[in-house]
């Protein structure tokens, strides 16, 4: 009779105990500040690489555009506005792979300081700005 009366109460109060623990879980979540969120701090940076690509010469077979679209994708993940503009310059091509070269190194400076999503676009913009750079 015991046996019977325990398991009744563990039967009843289980979804109760369940749905407080959830509930302490979504809390405590809610209270830690996401890794994107602590990377706010590249968003400078991001935007001087994306400006540094929009200057450069635009023929790197579309490489240096998805470079900057990736670019401009971690800087909304991050929740920055798009202040960024396309360039419209042209110059040397040794002074354009000067600036992709210079973006890819921002980049890679921001890489280990950013995770999730963010981390995504700005490894996708890397390789992009480095399958452009060996286009000759």
């Amino acid at each position: 009779m015991k046996t019977k009366i325990s398991s009744l109460l563990i039967v009843a109060f289980l979804p109760i105990a369940l749905i407080s623990l959830s509930n302490a879980q979504e809390s405590a979540a809610s209270n830690q500040p996401s890794s994107e969120s602590n990377a706010i701090g590249v968003i400078p940076q991001l935007e001087q690489a994306y400006i540094t690509l929009a200057n450069a010469n635009h023929d790197y077979k579309g490489h240096r555009a998805k470079a900057m679209f990736h670019i401009k994708a971690a800087i909304r993940k991050l929740g920055a506005s798009d202040s960024a503009k396309d360039g419209k310059v042209r110059e040397a091509q040794t002074a354009s792979d000067a600036q992709l070269r210079s973006a890819q190194g921002i980049l890679e400076q921001v890489q280990p300081q950013v995770t999730g999503k963010v981390l995504f676009h700005v490894q996708k913009a890397i390789e992009e700005l480095t399958t452009a750079l060996s286009i000759r």
